[in-house]
């Protein structure tokens, strides 16, 4: 089949036209480059269209006989684009690399999504040691900034416009993750970090089940850095609880409706804590206890003394206020 050289243009291109059969124009500026110009075909109402219009390259493997490798359509792939990509497979063909067979290595190769549905389910369970509270926090953490499942509009806000969940493994870099790292701990370090760890732990798995060679996460820089964890509140931090916590309107002595507002506190939230603080002396409630409804207090005479549980549940101590 004899095949016609031409300089490739974009208004070239718009005026090559489909025929009967197939047929192939070369690219007179680049040696491999071609159109594969598909012929005329018809509709389900019997009306003739025009073919697709596809990249080609062609070129021989080295001991192998001549191939082609398709590019992508002319309509996605501009002739600059197309002779760049051209040039970069030329590369690899010179150093002895097939591009056919990098190409179809990289279409076997496995997404994040893909290869996070597959941790989950083969790796992070209670039968591999991992906690019901560890398991719940990673998959919550890549359901929100993987995936993408929620409806709060204050993350959606902060999502970066680069999407992770589809890529290639082998292609995430520690920049895009430096990016969803900033993302996350704009509003929250502690989750950020948590993040990468997470992201850090999925990878070392990934490189064990050979889905890719190197964790972008081993050397990641730029951790925000994390306070201490005090299971007890400062007298300082007491006192700015309470502060915070309490707000009333200097003149109808009701809580004031602006302060609550303004800094999106919830009060019936609030209130218990200065009861504790103030009345039960310290309080020492983690978040997950309190999550549950419950305040707990410090184990000491004074409180027994009083008759005071040292578990006291939140609902009681709103109907007192």
């Amino acid at each position: 089949m004899k095949v016609k050289r031409e300089k490739l243009t974009p208004g070239y291109i718009n005026k090559i036209t489909s025929r009967s059969e197939k047929y192939f124009i070369s690219d007179s500026s680049c040696p491999g480059l071609a159109i594969r110009v598909q012929p005329i075909w018809k509709n389900k109402k019997g009306e003739e269209q025009q073919g697709k219009k596809v990249w080609v390259w062609h070129y021989r493997p080295r001991g192998k006989e001549s191939t082609r490798m398709t590019l992508g359509r002319t309509e996605h792939l501009s002739p600059a684009e197309a002779r760049r990509k051209v040039k970069s497979l030329q590369g690899k063909h010179v150093s002895g690399k097939d591009p056919a067979e990098e190409k179809n290595k990289w279409k076997s190769e496995i997404s994040l999504s893909d290869g996070l549905k597959e941790y989950f389910d083969s790796h992070l369970t209670r039968s591999k040691g991992f906690r019901t509270n560890t398991i719940k926090a990673i998959k919550t953490t890549f359901d929100i900034w993987i995936s993408r499942k929620t409806k709060d509009l204050n993350v959606k806000r902060r999502y970066p416009v680069e999407e992770l969940k589809d890529k290639k493994l082998s292609v995430i870099t520690p920049a895009m993750i430096k990016v969803y790292h900033e993302a996350i701990g704009s509003k929250a370090p502690y989750m950020a970090n948590r993040f990468v760890a997470y992201l850090k732990m999925f990878f070392n798995y990934a490189i064990e089940r050979e889905w890719c060679e190197e964790n972008p996460c081993a050397k990641f820089k730029g951790l925000y850095e994390e306070k201490p964890y005090q299971d007890a509140l400062t007298k300082t931090e007491r006192n700015r609880v309470y502060d915070n916590a309490v707000v009333r309107d200097e003149r109808s002595g009701r809580l004031l409706k602006s302060h609550y507002e303004q800094h999106e506190l919830n009060p019936v939230s609030c209130c218990p804590f200065p009861v504790a603080l103030c009345f039960m002396l310290y309080a020492r409630t983690s978040a997950q206890e309190y999550a549950h409804g419950f305040i707990k207090l410090v184990d000491i005479k004074t409180i027994h003394a009083h008759g005071i549980k040292l578990k006291v549940p939140i609902k009681r101590l709103v109907s007192d206020i």
